[in-house]
């Protein structure tokens, strides 16, 4: 069984619902509030230790993360 990193996270902002890391594969899991679920994939632990931090999460998330052309794909 694959390691997680961090519990799924419960996000309060618009557009994501909950996301969860798995710091082994370096997958970052992300539910959004219109039921979507996409993974992304190479996204580096420090990324993803700074989208925690992040005081506005979505916006953090689609600079650094939506934009940044990491390989996805809908689950």
């Amino acid at each position: 069984m694959v390691e997680i990193l961090f519990e799924k996270i419960k996000n309060n902002a618009p557009k994501i619902s909950t996301f969860q890391y798995d710091a082994d594969l370096f997958t970052l899991t992300v539910e959004f509030t219109n039921n979507e679920t996409i993974q992304y994939f190479g996204v580096p632990d420090y990324i993803f230790s700074k989208l925690v931090k992040s005081a506005s999460r979505d916006q953090f998330f689609n600079k650094y993360i939506k934009h940044a052309g990491f390989s996805y794909e809908y689950v």
